[in-house]
Order: C-alpha cells, then structure tokens, then sequence
C-alpha cells in the first residue's frame, strides 16, 4: 500500500504502542516527528515524512531498520518483575 499517509496498523509496528497519544509521544520522542490528529482521534503521519524521519535515525544510530528494538527481559518473571535490581 503507497498512500500519501500510514495506516493505523503500520504506526501500531513503528511505534508498538496502540493508543494514539502514546503513539504520537512515541514518534515524537524517538523520531522528532509532530503528529496532526483526524476528527476521529488517530493520528495522521505521512508517509514520506516518517520514511525521512526512520532514515535519519538509522543513520545516525548505525541502525539498519532505524526503529529501535525492545530487549527481552533477562528474567524469565512471568508478571514483569526483576527482583534482582535494588532501585
């Protein structure tokens, strides 16, 4: 799909966050990308600005994809928490 803006589905893989104001810190945070909101609250992002952005940022961080990758927790905790870590 090329149309002028990205769908809902590919900021969800962008920025792995579901709800469009965790999405837009998101972009804003990790690509300095302002975000503009339709009438129905998403976001609209487009496209060749997002493709610069990422393109950017992989280049500057070495990056191939240019989105940075979430690490696995190191303990295997089913509810999240690392108890080996003082605060």
């Amino acid at each position: 799909m090329n149309s002028i803006d990205l769908t809902e589905a590919e900021i969800v893989n962008i920025t792995g966050r579901v709800r469009p104001s965790a999405q837009a810190r998101h972009l804003k945070r990790m690509l300095g990308l302002e975000c503009e909101r339709r009438a129905d609250g998403s976001l609209l992002v487009g496209r060749e600005a997002a493709m610069r952005a990422i393109n950017a940022r992989a280049k500057a961080t070495g990056d191939a994809a240019g989105v940075p990758v979430q690490k696995e927790p190191d303990s295997e905790a089913s509810n999240g928490l690392n108890w080996s870590k003082q605060a």
